[in-house]
């Protein structure tokens, strides 16, 4: 049995088959503009899920590295206060070295002891350091309050002729956070501590 084929038959099929083209060819080209083969879950059900488990796995992981990068920060900032307060430390023992000698005179011995005071206030300057909005050695305490503060009551009682009157600095113990460690989740499983307590 033969039948005929109408103009209109072959252009209405000529149209689909163009149509269904330029569909085909604007999902090329978003696939290739996005890097994706799959964009939606209807793209290809099979893979939706795995697609779905690496995009939270990368999550995770972007999680992972902005914590690491945090905590070393954090711990290059630790390391850098400790080795400046170990250089004011190797100052002080000079000093003390110097002021052991029982011939200096006594205007030497108070230019000793106000670099002696200048070096303390750095050691408790360091020891306040702050990093990314952290007290470095303030231990867990969010609080914003300084591990150490200073005291302007004199601490030697009575005062030494031709020595200056000096305050001190005291541990400012007022939260118990001040004395525990940060630790801080760097995978799934592990974790590492950032600080030391005050």
């Amino acid at each position: 049995m033969a039948f005929r084929v109408t103009n209109n038959l072959t252009t209405e099929t000529f149209i689909t088959q163009i149509l269904n083209n330029r569909f085909n060819l604007a999902e090329t080209q978003e696939e290739i503009s996005s890097g994706y083969k799959v964009l939606d879950a209807s793209d290809d059900p099979g893979r939706a899920g795995t697609v779905v488990n690496l995009i939270s796995t990368s999550q995770r992981i972007d999680r992972h590295l902005q914590r690491i990068t945090f905590a070393t920060n954090f711990l290059e900032a630790q390391e850098n206060a400790v080795q400046s307060a170990n250089n004011t430390m190797m100052r002080l023992q000079e000093l003390a070295t110097q002021a052991a000698n029982g011939t200096i005179a006594v205007d030497v011995r108070a230019q000793i002891a106000d670099e002696v005071f200048q070096l303390r206030d750095n050691l408790a300057a360091l020891a306040n350091s702050r990093n990314q909005g952290l007290y470095v050695f303030g231990g867990r305490d969010d609080g914003g309050t300084a591990p150490f503060s200073f005291d302007p009551a004199y601490f030697n009682e009575p005062p030494t002729a031709g020595l200056p009157e000096k305050g001190h600095w005291v541990f400012d113990n007022a939260s118990i956070g001040k004395s525990l460690t940060r630790d801080v989740n760097i995978s799934d499983t592990e974790s590492i501590r950032i600080n030391s307590p005050a």
